[in-house]
C-alpha cells in the first residue's frame, strides 16, 4: 500500500502529531517512510529513505527492494537471472557451489 500524508503548518495543523511521531520535518519534504511487517513475529520495522539520495524512481525502487524483499527489477533485468546472480555473488566457493 502506498499513501501520501500531508502535514499542515497552519490552521488546524492536520497530521502535525503524526509527523512528530515519525520524525518528519517540513524542511525535509518529501520524506519517504517504509513500514515492513515481519510475518514470523508480527513486528513492524520502519525505514526512512536517505536524505542524501536523489529523489528518483530508481533510487526509490532500490530502497524498497533492499528493505522489503519485494522484487522490483531494474530496466532490462529478469527475476530468475537476478536470483542466480545473487546466489553466485553470495556463494562461499564461486564456481564450485551448485547454483
Amino acid at each position: 500500500m502506498v499513501a501520501e500524508v500531508g502535514i499542515k503548518d497552519y490552521g488546524d495543523k492536520d497530521n502535525e502529531e503524526l509527523g512528530k511521531k515519525y520524525g518528519v520535518e517540513k524542511s525535509k519534504f518529501p520524506t519517504v517512510l517504509l513500514f515492513v511487517v515481519d510475518e514470523a513475529t508480527g513486528k513492524v520495522d520502519q525505514f526512512k529513505f536517505p536524505e542524501e539520495d536523489d529523489f528518483k524512481v530508481e533510487n526509490l525502487k532500490g530502497f524498497v527492494r533492499r528493505h522489503s524483499g519485494i522484487y522490483m527489477p531494474l530496466p532490462g533485468c529478469l527475476e530468475d537471472f537476478d536470483k542466480l546472480s545473487e546466489k553466485l555473488v553470495n556463494a562461499k566457493n564461486p564456481g564450485k557451489d551448485s547454483i
